[in-house]
């Protein structure tokens, strides 16, 4: 289990870059990248409640991640997760169980 961690952009452009199987990632934070946040590469995991927040450089300018949550594995499980990216979340042909909760990043007023 990988819980409550805040993480910033590794130099391999991702916030975590999870290759192994039946890992619980929950409730971590990904402040302001601007690569992928969570790329999973394995099966049978479950991502939960992480949240993926902007760069604000300056008052009233932010700056998204290009990818929330990336998956090139089938078979995993995601639900309330916020990503805060271009492509919140990016499944591709993979096939995943969506929990429901979801939300990528809506747009200040």
């Amino acid at each position: 289990t990988f819980e409550r961690n805040t993480l910033s952009m590794q130099a391999d452009g991702y916030g975590i870059d999870l290759q192994g199987d039946h890992n619980n990632i929950l409730d971590n934070r990904f402040p302001g990248g601007e690569g992928t946040a969570i790329h999973v590469r394995g099966s049978a995991n479950l991502l939960r409640g992480n949240t993926a927040t902007p760069r604000i450089p300056e008052p009233g300018a932010y700056v998204l991640w290009y990818v929330g949550i990336e998956f090139s594995a089938d078979g995993n499980m995601y639900g309330s997760n916020v990503m805060a990216a271009e492509t919140p979340f990016e499944l591709g042909s993979t096939t995943q169980i969506d929990l429901g909760g979801n939300q990528g990043f809506i747009e200040p007023d």
